[in-house]
């Protein structure tokens, strides 16, 4: 069970990851001046963590529960560039943080009607697959990577 200075600990913490990216954006800004992506990405962290005071108890509850196991979850990461790239505009760090937990239950989902490692499938090509889909890769161009990995793990299997 989450005490309430687990949530408090967790809102702190989120609201200072929100500014810190917003800092290391102004600075990338003065870096790249021409680049107006990184102020207007500034600006949007800025804008979110002032909305995290408003984040709901129990959904930042569930956010914590989603970094049990990856505590610098690739995820977050993503989320967090797609707001750099102008792909993501949350309304609030809310918003965000439920767009995170809800990938991350999807993560879970897809990794719990996984069948089981039969002995021509290994653990790599079954990440990978996981990986490929959760970012969209089209199956034709997934299934091209994976036999390559495939074919890479028969050849490194033959010269041990």
């Amino acid at each position: 069970m989450t005490s309430t200075d687990d949530v408090a600990w967790t809102r702190k913490m989120l609201k200072s990851e929100l500014e810190d990216q917003a800092e290391w954006r102004r600075q990338k800004a003065i870096e790249y001046p021409h680049d107006r992506r990184n102020l207007d990405s500034a600006e949007e962290y800025d804008r979110l963590a002032k909305t995290v005071k408003d984040i709901p108890d129990n959904l930042l509850v569930a956010y914590s529960e989603a970094f049990e196991d990856t505590p610098d979850s690739e995820g977050w990461q993503e989320l967090l560039k797609d707001i750099f790239r102008g792909f993501s505009d949350f309304a609030n760090a809310s918003e965000l943080v439920q767009a995170f937990v809800d990938a991350k239950r999807e993560e879970a989902e897809d990794e719990e009607s996984q069948p089981p490692l039969s002995d021509a499938e290994s653990l790599l090509v079954r990440s990978l697959t996981v990986t490929l889909k959760a970012h969209g890769v089209p199956s034709d161009v997934a299934e091209k990577v994976v036999r390559l990995i495939e074919e890479w793990e028969k050849t490194e299997t033959a010269k041990s």
